[in-house]
């Protein structure tokens, strides 16, 4: 058969093999308004073999099908190369799933039920490669009993009770092995229930002397190497360039009342968002008193080898993180740069302590 093209009215620019009532049969392709593209093979009208569809967006759905609907192996590709391959059934995923990212890496892995996931799931949850490992709702969401949260570690763990994936209430574990599954976790003897606790103005944890799991395997606090910096944060391993260092969390105050405060008062704060700022008090700055969380003890440095981030804490929430921009021995003092606007309005230098102004670069 020749091949042709055409327009539907209100549809595809049609080309390929056209039979006798003029659709589409054998390889053709349908370009759409939008911007989507179907490339493949049909039978009288259907799609019906194995064919891809472009989307608009750059992403791509490739697989085999069957009078219009995917059916068997399905690959999804996203815009920045992360991948899905999955079983689909009529048109819906049905069956097992994974997924990695442009690397590589296995970003989730699991089962789908006519669409909606089912069964135990593994899924990646930020970009330090933190995951929920568990059994999924009947809705396919992070809620109900023996899920996981598994630090990016891969080995230190939170199981319990998640409802939305928020944890509801969790004690520490361990995962055993590489491959990580809820029941390879195994239950710290001396872990005490924790939920998760938000910080108010007044309150910053439940457990302010239960150390992060994460964090005890990764620094600790020592006299630093900074003349005058008092105590700082030292690397307990040897880290990877990226890789997540420790966590910054602190009660939570308005930019208003930090910046009415002199700088004395303000020596651990951090500003989280546009309407609040962390600050871990000085009544909370020995680690005999608050050591649930160490990235206060971070001293700063004009070329540092860490910074701050945003990140999320399965106990803490949304609050501050610090995380390698080159690799750091083992032993040596984790810096940041304190980021200090040093420079007001009226072109002075008042918006910074001094120690930093006397220290900046000229």
């Amino acid at each position: 058969m020749p091949k042709t093209s055409r327009r539907v009215k209100s549809g595809p620019v049609v080309t390929g093999q056209l039979d006798s009532e003029g659709r589409l049969h054998g390889r053709g392709s349908e370009r759409f308004p939008s911007g989507d593209v179907f490339r493949g093979r049909y039978h009288h009208g259907n799609k019906h073999g194995r064919g891809s569809w472009t989307f608009a967006d750059g992403s791509m759905l490739m697989g085999v099908f069957n009078n219009d609907e995917l059916h068997g192996i399905g690959t999804y590709r996203w815009p920045d190369g992360s991948e899905m391959s999955a079983e689909y059934a009529e048109g819906q995923l049905n069956g097992p799933s994974t997924k990695v990212d442009c690397d590589g890496d296995l970003e989730s892995s699991g089962c789908y039920t006519d669409g909606v996931r089912s069964g135990r799931w593994y899924e990646v949850v930020d970009s330090y490669g933190a995951c929920l490992v568990g059994p999924v709702s009947a809705d396919g969401d992070w809620t109900g009993n023996e899920i996981a949260y598994v630090y990016p570690d891969k080995h230190n763990a939170l199981i319990g009770t998640f409802e939305d994936g928020i944890l509801q209430e969790a004690v520490e574990g361990t995962c055993a092995g590489e491959l990580v599954d809820v029941c390879s976790i195994q239950r710290r003897q001396d872990s005490v229930s924790q939920s998760m606790c938000l910080s108010t103005a007044v309150k910053i944890c439940d457990h302010p002397l239960r150390p992060d799991p994460y964090e005890s395997h990764t620094v600790f606090v020592r006299n630093s190497s900074i003349a005058g910096a008092g105590e700082g944060l030292f690397a307990k391993r040897s880290l990877s360039a990226g890789e997540l260092v420790a966590f910054y969390n602190g009660v939570r105050l308005s930019h208003e009342v930090v910046d009415g405060r002199a700088w004395s008062e303000n020596g651990n704060c951090i500003s989280l968002d546009e309407e609040t700022v962390i600050d871990v008090p000085s009544i909370f700055s020995d680690t005999s008193v608050y050591c649930a969380t160490l990235g206060h003890k971070a001293n700063h440095a004009f070329e540092p080898n860490s910074r701050y981030a945003p990140c999320y804490h399965p106990l803490y929430g949304d609050i501050k993180c610090i995380h390698t921009i080159q690799a750091v021995e083992a032993g040596e003092e984790v810096t940041v740069h304190y980021d200090y606007n040093h420079q007001s309005d009226s072109g002075a230098d008042e918006s910074a302590p001094e120690w930093y102004l006397s220290s900046k670069p000229s």
